[in-house]
């Protein structure tokens, strides 16, 4: 429940294994800056998240999910830096998945669609199917 405790220190260790030093924090001023409640009802129950991680592709959030499971965290995804009321810390070893690395866009030119991770703008996305001569509709 305090970052150094034996758990924290465990879920810490195995974030690196699977994911990379470059891609887990536990840092004070990093989980500061995940720390973004801008209601007021609430706010003595909320608290900065412990890990803040970032995975880049769909199989890292596999193992990132396993984890989870395996140490019984909770966490909550986040894409495009709008943490809403509902992704403050509210229990213990509380972890924030910023999915900013996943933004990548595969157009599939022949089926007309296209997959798109998470980050990916719907700018982006119609920039790309133009490349190929499609436009997106909607967004």
């Amino acid at each position: 429940m305090i970052p150094g405790d034996d758990k924290h220190r465990q879920i810490y260790d195995a974030l690196v294994d699977v994911l990379g030093e470059d891609y887990v924090s536990d840092a004070p001023a990093v989980m500061q800056a995940y720390h973004r409640d801008y209601t007021c009802w609430g706010s003595k129950a909320r608290r900065p998240p412990e890990f803040v991680v970032l995975p880049g592709c769909t199989e890292d959030v596999t193992r990132f999910v396993g984890l989870a499971n395996r140490y019984r965290f909770p966490y909550v995804p986040v894409s495009g830096a709008m943490l809403m009321q509902d992704t403050v810390a509210v229990k213990p070893y509380w972890c924030i998945v910023d999915l900013k690395r996943m933004n990548r866009i595969d157009v599939d030119v022949k089926n007309m669609h296209a997959v798109v991770e998470p980050y990916a703008s719907h700018a982006q996305v119609q920039a790309e199917a133009m490349k190929h001569g499609l436009f997106v509709g909607t967004p």
